[in-house]
């Protein structure tokens, strides 16, 4: 394919094709990694109870998530403890 640049000038861009298209593809590769780990992160951000239920036998565990954000996994014995 050609596109005039000038008056008198031409330019080819098929050489370009080949890079342009190459770029294009890592970009939209990495452009996807990144939004596929955004939302990996945003969804154990979000549900680290669940997370945490799936992780874990919780039969005798209960799940407190503190002032700061931590996850703590405590016995219900000590549970019972912590609220008198």
């Amino acid at each position: 394919m050609m596109m005039r640049k000038g008056r008198n000038e031409e330019f080819d861009f098929t050489a370009m094709k080949g890079v342009g298209g190459l770029l294009f593809v890592i970009g939209n590769v990495f452009g996807a990694y990144r939004l596929v780990r955004l939302l990996l992160v945003h969804l154990v951000v979000t549900t680290r109870k669940f997370i945490a239920y799936q992780l874990y036998d919780f039969k005798n565990l209960n799940i407190v998530i503190d002032k700061k954000g931590a996850l703590q996994l405590k016995p219900f014995s000590l549970m019972t403890m912590d609220n008198e």
